[in-house]
This record gives structure tokens, sequence and C-alpha cells, in this order.
């Protein structure tokens, strides 16, 4: 019988324990692509991994890694280019988002106040897996399959926090308000989205025309369980979060004294 040296046999467990801990049943990802209107070249793409309790979103341009550790009630960012990195917390996040509630609130237009506490109509059509949530303001359309409650949990939440999180680092993006009313509905349901259209009503009539519509679509390809290159990519993303220069929230976005 051979005899495996104590290095050689520390170093097998070592790796057997990696593997074990990193090929998770339960874990999953999804590749996540944004159009605008009728175009077939997305705007955006993105491939979130899910692995326990923290979901790597890796954004394609810019290139930048978000980190949503719930365990830790945080989010980082990390940005590959200038090896960069800052942290947000859950409760900074919320109450960023409910001070903008409250603003909008008290806002004397009424299209402002809707968005405050958005209500929609929901249809659900079961043989299609369709969810249609239809407002006088906007409607979103969503095309879901069933999933595992835990997971599909867990990607609605994320999906809350990376709204509030866009708010924030960008003031003119889309109010997420509305959309975290639809999120608690869908995590509700158990499912996870195949599509997600987003139409805006009409705000003039020059909007009514077909080709000035700006319909917003993402569509999601989901893997369980993750492959082992984007494994690979969150393994990268921790080691990054413990080398990359740590900076506040203002230095990193480039928006400190001097800059």
């Amino acid at each position: 019988m051979n005899v495996l040296p104590l290095r050689v046999w520390l170093r097998v467990a070592v790796v057997a324990v990696i593997g074990a801990a990193t090929l998770r049943a339960e874990d999953f990802a999804v590749e996540s692509r944004v159009y605008l209107g009728n175009g077939d070249r997305p705007i955006n793409e993105s491939l979130t991994v899910f692995v326990a309790e923290k979901a790597y979103d890796f954004l394609s341009d810019p290139s930048e890694i978000t980190v949503v550790d719930a365990a830790a009630k945080r989010v980082r960012l990390l940005d590959p280019s200038k090896r960069t990195q800052t942290e947000i917390d859950f409760a900074t996040l919320g109450m960023f988002t409910e001070r903008l509630r409250q603003r909008l609130a008290d806002h004397e237009k009424g299209d402002f106040r809707f968005f405050a506490r958005p209500e929609f109509a929901i249809t659900h059509d079961a043989a299609s897996g369709m969810f249609e949530f239809a407002s006088p303001r906007l409607t979103y359309r969503v095309q879901a399959f069933r999933a595992a409650p835990a997971q599909a949990g867990l990607y609605w939440r994320t999906s809350d926090w990376l709204c509030r999180l866009n708010l924030l680092l960008h003031p003119g993006a889309p109010n997420p308000l509305a959309r975290l009313e639809v999120n608690a509905t869908m995590a509700g349901q158990g499912v996870l989205p195949r599509t997600v259209e987003l139409n805006p009503a009409p705000r003039n009539l020059i909007d009514w025309l077909p080709h000035r519509r700006a319909v917003i679509r993402s569509d999601h390809v989901w893997h369980e369980p993750p492959t082992p290159e984007m494994l690979r990519r969150t393994i990268e993303a921790d080691r990054a979060a413990q080398e990359f220069r740590r900076l506040p929230l203002s230095d990193y976005l480039g928006k400190g004294e001097g800059r």
C-alpha cells in the first residue's frame, strides 16, 4: 500500500474541503442582458453568482464588482481597474431609500407622489408564467418560472439591494420604489424571472409613436450550479477584497475633496 507523505495528504485534504465548500448544490448564477426598445444589442450585461449568503455581481461596462453580503449586512464595491474598494451597509441604503420615499410623498405633483407608494393592478397567467403589474404611470411584465423558495428569496432580496444601490450611485437612475414593489410580490410567489419588461407611460404625444417608446427589457439565463469559471471569479473577488485599497464612498466615486 502506498502511503502519502503528511504534507501531500494535507494538501489533498485542503483541496477536497475547498471543492466541497465551493460546489454547493443550492448555489446558482444568472447572466443578465438589458435592451432598450426593440434593439438586439444589449446596453448592459452582467453576471450574478450566488454562493451561500453572498451574491457577486460582475458588471461588464464599466468593469465593476458588487458583492452583496447578507450575513454582514453590507454591499462592497470593487474597481479592478484602480484596485480600490468601498462598502455601504444595508442600514445606510435603507435610510436613503426611505428619505426618497418621504420626499416623493410630500411632493406637490401626483406623478411624484405615486412613486412613494406605487400601486399596481396585478394579473398572472399561470400557463405562460407571465405576471403583469399595470398602472397609469408604468407597467412591468415579468415572465417567470418556479424555483426553490430559498433561491427565489435570495435573488429578489439581492435585486432589492442592487436597486437601492443603483439610485445612490447614479442619482439620475430610474426610481427604485416601483421595482421594489414588484420584487416583493415576485418573491412571495417563489419564482425567478426569464424576462422583465418595463414600459413607462407616454409623457407626451411624441412618446405615443412606436419608435419613441422607451421600453426596457432584461433577459436572464440561469445556471444551477454555477460553472467552474463563474466560481473562479467569486474566489478572485474575495481575494481582491483582501488586497484592494479601501476608500470612503465619496473618494471611491471620485467626489472627495480636491477631486
